[in-house]
């Protein structure tokens, strides 16, 4: 058994996974469900992000996604560094 794969989520598993949701809920017009989970997420997202040397940068849903893939092992769901051409997650 490979000992990188675990049952166990962590926190990081979790978000990317409320993030990932979100991103399907928002394509599927559910903005009320997706506005949520992504209100839940917020400070989780916050702490990811690079703490920026000046001004306030924008984020896309991409730059979030490859954040959080970094956290999360590959066995709970991490893409790899592979992204949607953005017609479709």
């Amino acid at each position: 058994m490979n000992s990188c794969i675990t049952s166990q989520w962590r926190n990081e598993d979790v978000v990317r996974t409320k993030f990932r949701l979100s991103l399907v809920l928002y394509a599927r017009d559910k903005l009320e469900e997706a506005s949520t989970l992504r209100q839940d997420i917020a400070v989780s997202l916050e702490d990811v992000r690079p703490r920026p040397v000046s001004g306030n940068p924008e984020y896309t849903d991409e730059d979030d996604m490859k954040l959080l893939d970094l956290g999360v092992a590959i066995y709970h769901g991490r893409t790899a560094g592979i992204w949607s051409s953005g017609t479709a997650w």
